[in-house]
């Protein structure tokens, strides 16, 4: 299984890996299943290959997924892997097949259905219910289980035009729920107790940090103060430069601002409050913004970079685009704070970079990166058994184990030095 991380990077994934699609209400929903690595699909990229042979078909097992454009769930985390074996899945075949028509369908026979699905669609009632016999009597209790099934009969009745519960059975169902409702569900009519579930933790925790944010004395249009210690000597020659490069990156962060409904820079950075989404909207909108972003950024950085002698310069600029950015005088929501920070390891003065000569022609950083990695590479091959492991990411593994079980000066000294090197290429890439 292939994808592509946050930089566009490839990601093979193999070993165990959780499987799953909405809704997903039966324990047999989420699978563990073994992702393998096949020559003969690496043109694919997020994509699900399941296996043809086997008892019964993955897809039909994880909700009744017929492929019809269904989009899964997967996890590879190996700290959200079940170590239990994968629950019986539901039949979910078994539901009676719709009675044949037998003459030709007519206007009555569609508004027939279109009002049979308008007043008797009960999928989001049973959906709660079945959230809080799972919070009460857990997944695999027989109230939730056989509710489970109901509810997937409920997903086929457009199709079939057969419900599973009449509102009697319902109303039955909701009493078996008792008169309490778990508190993340927030419902005042109910009394509330304190769910000791995972959804209920993780309300809790989300909950107690909002409380601190709303609690928080602060004016929105308060001024930002500068810290003076990341103010160049030299920045003021650079402020119209500065000026011109924040109305650019402004004007492009707000045409995505406006496109997906965010209200100011921290949304488009967390995706978290677009307007009208649901959540398989809300998954698609932040991969677009992800990259439209990024392209605003590598555009940014392109005419920052573009002219730039030496490292002292990029300091000087760097400063200016902080102090341009931290000075606006517009609303709290019309500020582009992030601006500066696309140069954070020019701005920084503890960064790396600006330990080095200031007065250093930036072209030189790749021809001492590439003199440096000559010169100790054949050193640094002799640490790797397998030479075909050769990798900057397994030097460096190495370079730390060693250097932490014997406190080997020289592995230490190795470790440092690719970790700087690392930097000043990423610097110099980003």
């Amino acid at each position: 299984m292939q994808t592509k991380d946050f930089f566009l990077n490839d990601i093979e994934i193999t070993g165990p890996v959780v499987i799953t699609k909405n809704p997903c209400h039966h324990p047999g929903d989420l699978l563990v299943l073994e992702a393998v690595d096949n020559e003969s699909l690496h043109h694919l990229y997020d994509v699900l290959v399941f296996p043809q042979q086997g008892t019964r078909p993955h897809a039909s097992e994880i909700s009744g997924s017929d492929l019809d454009g269904d989009e899964y769930t997967v996890i590879w985390d190996p700290e959200l892997i079940p170590t239990t074996p994968n629950p019986t899945p539901h039949n979910y075949d078994s539901g009676p097949a719709p009675k044949p028509l037998e003459r030709v369908v007519n206007r009555n026979d569609r508004l027939k259905v279109i009002m049979d699905i308008c007043e008797q669609d009960n999928l989001g009632r049973l959906s709660t219910i079945h959230l809080v016999l799972v919070d009460k009597f857990g997944i695999n209790s027989h109230q939730a289980v056989m509710l489970a099934a109901g509810i997937s009969q409920e997903l086929d009745s457009v199709k079939s035009g057969q419900h599973p519960y009449t509102p009697k059975e319902i109303k039955k169902i909701i009493s078996k729920a008792g008169k309490t409702r778990p508190d993340f569900m927030q419902l005042t009519n109910y009394k509330q107790y304190k769910s000791k579930k995972i959804v209920g933790k993780l309300f809790r925790s989300a909950h107690h940090l909002t409380n601190t944010f709303s609690n928080a004395n602060f004016d929105k249009n308060d001024p930002v103060l500068i810290d003076s210690t990341l103010l160049h000597k030299n920045y003021k020659k650079y402020i119209d430069f500065a000026q011109d490069l924040y109305r650019t990156y402004k004007y492009e962060i707000s045409e995505i601002m406006g496109a997906y409904g965010f209200s100011n820079e921290i949304d488009v950075f967390c995706c978290a409050e677009s307007c009208n989404m649901d959540a398989n909207e809300r998954s698609d909108i932040q991969h677009t913004v992800q990259q439209l972003v990024k392209a605003v950024f590598q555009d940014i950085r392109n005419i920052f970079f573009n002219d730039a002698i030496s490292a002292s310069e990029e300091k000087a600029k760097a400063a200016a685009c902080y102090y341009v950015a931290y000075t606006d005088e517009n609303p709290t929501d019309d500020r582009m704070l992030s601006f500066p920070w696309l140069f954070a390891s020019q701005l920084l003065p503890d960064c790396p970079n600006n330990l080095e000569d200031e007065d250093e022609l930036i072209l030189g950083y790749n021809f001492k990166i590439f003199n440096w990695l000559k010169l100790h590479i054949p050193s640094l091959l002799n640490l790797i058994p397998n030479k075909d492991d050769f990798t900057f990411t397994k030097i460096l593994e190495i370079c730390f184990e060693k250097a932490c079980d014997n406190q080997n000066e020289k592995m230490i000294d190795h470790a440092e030095k690719l970790i700087e090197q690392l930097i000043k290429i990423t610097a110099n890439t980003y």
